[in-house]
């Protein structure tokens, strides 16, 4: 376990970028932030999930990259878990992200549905006979849509435990061909596409399955990472091929990309989703530019959960704060650039000298992913305009960089600030001081 950092030497794996999950983490490192990002997520999600009396509930989550989403749906997986059975994972382990497709993820919650019965057939905890798998193991043993290499069919046996073992081979052979960029992947993927319907047909068949044997406590997927797909993946996952995965007869909470949001079609999708809520950025500023108070103090009160207060000089700290605009994810990468040059300079607490070598990487970080003339064009409106949000491939693109951040509560957008310095060094802002 991680305790907190009470020296320099310390300070690079408490703060991690991490979610908290274990207890003990909780117990140590958890504040609660809901009045400065706007909305108690967890509350919200935990309400509808109970409330509601649609048994396929589907639940959107947004937020920026390294907001806290994955620490807010570790809470809510400890409110659930005595009303629910979670299966809870990150898209990434399952399938290329970079290059997923609407089958790869069905494929990836079947993957998951069957890993699941599996550990409970083991423990005794679920109970379902051959009947109850027969079809999904026709699915793949009849059309062979994995080559023949890969399995000696003519030695599969019968029985429910020789045909879940065969699920087994197929989702462990399956997923790893899905988690590479191989020629295989698009074979596979062109034999499953004519009947995708039905083997969505088939897993709804297993959940509802699993369903009556749990008797009071169904299954809810909760599925993280999808906030991290390119537009493309994200327009062919959440637009085109929204409707197949969506006829999943089963509650799913699922990351969304927060660039989405600014899509030409995202009313559509929202009308085919339960409820969608967002886990806004912590404001350090407010539209005015004028510090937010509240937000740099809930921020603080995030460091020295983790830190003692003598390690950081009291300006280096506010200044690094400041420059992350409220992203947890890019003050943890400073604080811990920083304590690196603190401890090569000798120096027993991070300085504003520290701070300064450690934003100024970040910021050159981000200056490279400014690629075009019209992306520091809308920069620039944004910054004249927080309430300029419009829905287009640019805003979306900035958005999905972290180069522009947004915020609850009015509802706004901001630069980052390591952009809003690189605009004023090339002219492009002019900087005023206003008032809170």
């Amino acid at each position: 376990m991680i305790n907190r950092a009470s020296k320099m030497e310390e300070l690079f794996s408490v703060f991690e970028p991490y979610p908290l999950s274990k207890k003990e983490e909780f117990d140590n490192f958890f504040v609660k932030t809901y009045d400065a990002r706007g909305t108690n997520i967890v509350k919200l999600m935990s309400y509808g999930m109970e409330l509601s009396h649609n048994p396929y509930m589907k639940i959107l989550v947004m937020g920026h990259r390294g907001s806290g989403k994955s620490t807010e749906l570790s809470i809510l997986q400890n409110e659930l878990k005595n009303k629910f059975e979670i299966i809870s994972f990150f898209i990434q382990e399952e399938v290329d992200t970079e290059n997923m497709t609407y089958i790869d993820f069905v494929f990836a919650i079947m993957s998951r549905i069957i890993k699941f019965i599996d550990n409970k057939n083991e423990t005794g905890e679920l109970f379902l006979d051959k009947s109850d798998i027969d079809a999904l193991y026709d699915y793949w043993f009849s059309e062979k849509i994995l080559e023949e290499t890969e399995f000696d069919y003519g030695e599969i046996k019968t029985g429910f435990s020789a045909k879940l073992s065969f699920l087994k081979k197929i989702i462990i052979s399956g997923g790893g061909i899905f988690k590479t960029g191989s020629e295989s992947k698009v074979s596979i993927r062109r034999k499953i596409e004519p009947k995708t319907g039905y083997l969505v047909t088939l897993i709804n068949q297993i959940i509802k399955k699993v369903n009556k044997k749990l008797e009071t406590r169904e299954l809810l997927f909760i599925i993280e990472d999808l906030d991290k797909i390119s537009i493309d993946t994200a327009e062919n996952l959440f637009i085109k091929h929204r409707k197949t995965w969506l006829s999943l007869e089963t509650r799913i909470i699922l990351t969304f990309p927060i660039f989405m949001a600014y899509n030409l079609q995202y009313n559509m999708i929202k009308e085919d989703i339960d409820l969608s809520c967002m886990l806004s950025m912590i404001k350090v500023k407010n539209q005015n530019k004028g510090e937010n108070t509240q937000g740099i103090n809930i921020i603080k009160e995030i460091v020295y959960k983790r830190a003692e207060k003598n390690l950081f000089d009291d300006n280096a700290l506010g200044f690094l704060i400041n420059k992350s605009g409220g992203a947890l994810r890019d003050l943890f990468q400073m604080i811990r650039d920083a304590s690196f040059e603190a401890l090569l300079k000798g120096h027993m607490k991070i300085t504003q000298e520290d701070a300064t070598v450690a934003y100024c990487k970040l910021k050159s970080e981000n200056e490279r992913l400014i690629r075009s003339e019209n992306e520091i064009k809308k920069l620039v409106e944004i910054y004249n305009n927080p309430r300029l949000l419009t829905t287009d491939d640019t805003v979306m693109e900035l958005l999905l960089k972290g180069l522009v951040l947004e915020y609850n509560g009015e509802r706004w957008c901001g630069l980052h600030p390591a952009v809003e310095d690189f605009l004023t060094e090339k002219g492009k802002i002019k900087k005023e001081q206003k008032s809170v």
